[in-house]
């Protein structure tokens, strides 16, 4: 145990702070196209202390402790000792830090274009990253002397207070960057706190429990100095949705903008999409307007926070020339500031003349100044650089892409299931109009039995919860029973974002972790896009009939390049025979049993405005084992190659298809105990195309075809479309409104 004495901090910070001008939430999230291209494959990080930063602390210490020592004697001393032993912590950190190397010796990896983005790197090669860090207490006033309470969930607030610089080499040794971020402060959420001892002497003392391990703030420090720099290179040179302490600050002289902070700063932290839609863009220029109009009547000591909230909101409205002239003039409104950090900053790199050295303090009103600075750095810098350099991309995911890749899953395993071949949207991903109550419909294709759909709607003319059924009926009269189970989408209650779809089989809610949760470990990256965009369909049937102990699942990985074009990539398994087997089966007189269909694919399509394929193309292999009356031994069909693909020739002023064309091919075996025809089957539903092709063998075939389907669509009065007819597809939709 060991008694810290906190007079001198007060000795040193009281009477040098003013009021906080900034504000905002401390983490903002916001997604990062590479600015600079994607210049390399993937990053070697490597993390250490800042053994300079601790040594150049301990000079200065040395110095404030003899003068200190002269007035105040033991105190002094006392102070000198265990600011002294505080900063030693090299060894609890190096002991964290090497649980987490790989057999290279590399505290982390780093991709440069993530896994939902396609994107070849102009050079394939690695870049070199060494991040130097050193945890600091909080010189503040009253700065942890309070025990803290957990929230209602058990989660602490717990302050982090780190220094942090990186360097950026290739494997040559060649520098690419070198910064220095300063103090970095903050909170984030944890449930690991432990409250420090009772006080055992003054008022002005705490216990501090003597520990081998990291506090959980240095913690905290660590894994948010990590991921600060990884967003200072991500913004030139990767992909990633990334958070900083995007604030704006209050201007003295500006009543009229004060009012409207907190409605901006609420836009910024719960957009709805990627990017601010065009209501959102027009109460931040309204914000801009007040700025710029009246930024000569603000003194020298608010000009800069006048030049900080513009950089700030031009990054938002994607304007980069004018984001970053009004940054420049922000670095150039607090020029002394940066200046003296330059020099600390040489201090570190122990090029800075003697003779500069003596007397380098930076107070903490500098400090903050600085920090607030350098916070929005990369944001204003790299963030509209990188939409207009992906315009395209951005263009494309600017939607809710959770919601986007769930409703994808979940139509596409259900047309699996009800054997339909046509990419059918039970869960509409366009918009309705109106204000719908309720939604009844069937779906039919040609030869079978009709599908019917039930779709309740809250308040917000979202979707509440949908429910299908089929009942087939079979050549000897018997039925058969396929019912979903009811599909209930979520959504946040502050910002009504969607959340996920559940089932009255269970909940498996995502993680919305938003980068204010401390995952404990070091090395995590906040990226809530790789849970975005990768979604799954699980257990979606109700136990019926034949169905009774039979599941069915799709898993989905979204995929967009650079060009904006779509891609789902993704599995399968359910118990239905593949639509397109199934024709084939039953057109020789095979009713299959016991089946069970396997699949993977990736679908390429484009996706209109008003949220209507206008291009799908589904390719992939699959495989439907089954059973059959005439043998008891399990028969399979096999596609190696299954290509569908639906291209809008023509549409109606709502964008819905008024011609199709759909193309065809298929490759695969037969492994069925009796003697198979296809010509009949492919006769009947592909060799109407202009130019069917098909070869066949016992065992083997090979097709494909393409055709011309005509479509067409009527709405009711509200703008809902209310029929459809799409090829041998035809659906029927009545609204209560």
């Amino acid at each position: 145990m060991k008694r810290i004495l906190l007079l001198a901090t007060a000795f040193l910070t009281i009477g040098c702070l003013g009021a906080q001008t900034i504000k905002g939430p401390d983490q903002i999230s916001y997604f990062q196209a590479p600015a600079q291209g994607v210049k390399y494959e993937f990053a070697d990080v490597y993390i250490l202390t800042d053994k300079a930063l601790e040594e150049a602390k301990l000079e200065a210490q040395k110095e404030k402790n003899s003068a200190m020592g002269a007035k105040f004697g033991a105190i002094g001393q006392a102070v000198s000792g265990v600011a002294n032993n505080a900063m030693d912590y090299s060894a609890k950190m190096s002991k964290a830090i090497e649980a987490l190397k790989d057999d290279k010796g590399r505290f982390a990896v780093w991709s440069f274009v993530p896994q939902y983005i396609i994107a070849d790197s102009d050079v394939k090669s690695n870049m070199i990253v060494e991040i130097y860090v050193l945890n600091d207490e909080d010189p503040s006033p009253g700065a942890g002397m309070s025990t803290l309470s957990p929230d209602k969930n058990g989660y602490y607030n717990i302050p982090y207070y780190i220094n942090c610089r990186y360097k950026v080499t290739t494997p040559r040794g060649e520098v690419l960057l070198e910064e220095n971020l300063g103090t970095l402060s903050g909170t984030m959420k944890s449930k690991n706190y432990k409250a420090p001892a009772p006080s055992s002497g003054g008022i002005l003392s705490v216990t501090v429990e003597e520990s081998n391990e990291l506090t959980e703030s240095e913690r905290i420090g660590i894994n948010v100095a990590y991921n600060r720099v990884r967003q200072d290179i991500f913004g030139r040179y990767g992909f990633g949705t990334f958070s900083s302490p995007i604030k704006l600050g209050v201007i003295k002289e500006i009543k009229d903008s004060k009012k409207l902070i907190e409605p901006v700063l609420s836009i910024f932290e719960n957009k709805n999409a990627l990017l601010l839609n065009a209501k959102e863009k027009e109460q931040v220029r309204m914000f801009v307007d007040i700025i710029e109009t009246n930024i000569g009547s603000c003194s020298e000591k608010t000009r800069w926070v006048a030049l900080h909230n513009l950089s700030v909101c031009y990054a938002w409205l994607e304007e980069p020339e004018k984001a970053s002239a009004y940054y420049k003039k922000y670095g150039e409104e607090i020029k002394e500031t940066i200046d003296e950090m330059a020099k600390w900053n040489l201090l570190l790199q122990g090029k800075l003349p003697k003779e500069q050295r003596k007397g380098l303090v930076i107070g903490m009103k500098d400090q903050k100044k600085f920090r607030n600075y350098k916070d929005i750095e990369t944001f204003v810098t790299y963030y509209a650089a990188g939409v207009k350099r992906y315009e395209k991309l951005m263009t494309t995911i600017n939607r809710d892409l959770g919601k986007f890749v769930d409703f994808y899953a979940h139509n596409d395993l259900l047309c699996s299931l009800y054997e339909i071949d046509y990419p059918f949207q039970f869960f509409p991903l366009q918009d309705f109009a109106g204000t719908p109550k309720r939604m009844d419909g069937t779906l039919l294709k040609e030869g079978s039995d009709p599908i019917s759909f039930q779709v309740r709607f809250d308040s917000d003319r979202r979707i509440k919860q949908l429910e299908t059924e089929q009942i087939s009926r079979g050549d000897d009269g018997s039925k058969e029973k396929l019912f979903s189970r009811e599909l209930q989408p979520t959504y946040d209650e502050i910002t009504g974002k969607f959340l996920d779809i559940v089932t009255d089989a269970g909940v498996w809610q995502r993680n919305m972790a938003n980068n204010i949760y401390f995952s404990g470990k070091l090395n995590d990256v906040y990226d809530p896009l790789l849970k975005e965009t990768s979604r799954s369909a699980n257990n979606i049937t109700k136990k019926a009939g034949v169905f009774s102990n039979k599941t069915a699942d799709e898993i989905v990985q979204l995929k967009v390049d650079l060009d904006g074009n779509i891609y789902f990539a993704g599995n399968n398994n359910y118990f239905k025979a593949n639509a397109i087997f199934k024709d084939i089966l039953t057109s020789n007189g095979i009713e299959p049993r016991r089946t069970d269909t396997k699949s993977t694919f990736i679908t390429k399509a484009s996706i209109n405005e008003e949220g209507v394929f206008t291009n799908w193309r589904w390719d992939g292999d699959v495989t439907t084992t089954f059973g059959a009356s005439f043998s008891t031994k399990e028969q399979s069909i096999k596609a190696t190659k299954l290509l569908r693909e639906i291209i809008v020739l023509e549409q109606d002023v709502k964008g819905n298809p008024t011609k199709i064309k759909y193309n065809f091919e298929m490759v695969g075996s037969l492994n069925v105990g009796q003697k198979m025809s296809l010509k009949e089957w492919f006769t009947e539903s592909y060799a109407q195309g202009g130019t069917p092709k098909s070869k066949v063998s016992q065992d083997s075939f090979e097709f494909s075809s393409s055709l011309e389907w005509p479509c067409s669509f009527k709405y009711d009065e509200q703008g809902n479309w209310i029929e459809m007819k799409v090829g041998p597809y035809t659906a029927n939709r009545t609204f209560k409104y």
